[in-house]
């Protein structure tokens, strides 16, 4: 949870603890101002909730257990063979992705000359297996929604009404569709059951749109099938509803028994 510049944990027998900052780095006097975007890794054991300091350019991170969490943060370890320090970036964030997708953590940074980089890491190893300088349009630096692909590392944004496409492997950005209404929201549902009757959701990029000409009825919830880097289409609809309000957030509910 963010709140008041700070990130909270709370897990069932942790409550003693809750109101303690996640993102205080032992040995330092005070927490640091974490980034509204972090990233909750299952990998295990030990879960870890990466985080980036604003002020001093950094990543940091916190073990989290079925039973208790670290009391403090600690930084990240850069290994070797790294492309970047992790404690001295010398970029903004830009984005990170919530969960660890496809096992890694994707992110976008800014350096200081306005040039955007995209990496992409593992959360238990910590090695860094992409981080380039994207090759992106003047529409990239008015996106204000991203979603990594789990299955392609294809990185997904929203920029006003276009949905585009930005493929790591060619370095090279795609436009998949002019909507015509300002893009509100986007993930990729990470827990549909694995059932038929959601085969045109599970796994699939959701699209959120809004249409403010009908205020009460303008949203829209698009879905689409993506497929590897550079194919045609990118991107396929699978299904539509729309008679929504104006889309804020959207999740999906698992219930019990997979339906």
């Amino acid at each position: 949870m963010y709140a008041n510049d700070n990130i909270y944990v709370h897990t069932l027998s942790s409550i003693f603890i809750l109101n303690a900052p996640a993102n205080h780095v032992k040995g330092e006097n005070a927490p640091f101002k974490p980034s509204r975007h972090f990233n909750f890794a299952s990998t295990g054991l030990t879960d870890y909730l990466t985080m980036f300091d604003v002020e001093k350019r950094r990543f940091a991170r916190v073990g989290i257990r079925t039973q208790d969490r670290d009391s403090y943060a600690s930084l990240l370890l850069t290994p070797t063979s790294a492309k970047f320090d992790y404690s001295d970036v010398k970029m903004d964030l830009v984005w990170m992705s919530r969960t660890a997708t496809g096992g890694n953590i994707f992110a976008v940074l800014k350096n200081d000359a306005g040039e955007y980089w995209f990496t992409m890491f593992n959360p238990t190893t910590l090695e860094q297996s992409i981080f380039k300088k994207m090759n992106v349009g003047a529409d990239f630096a008015n996106a204000k929604y991203f979603a990594a692909d789990p299955n392609y590392a294809t990185l997904y944004y929203g920029s006003g009404n276009k949905l585009y496409a930005y493929l790591p492997d060619a370095n090279r950005e795609l436009l998949v569709e002019d909507f015509g209404e300002k893009i509100k929201y986007m993930y990729f549902p990470a827990n549909i059951p694995n059932n038929s009757l959601y085969v045109d959701y599970r796994s699939n990029l959701m699209v959120a749109t809004f249409n403010p000409s009908r205020p009460a009825t303008g949203g829209t919830l698009r879905f689409f099938k993506t497929n590897s880097q550079g194919s045609v289409p990118q991107a396929a609809g699978t299904t539509t509803h729309g008679g929504f309000a104006d889309p804020v957030e959207v999740t999906f509910r698992s219930r019990a028994g997979g339906y």
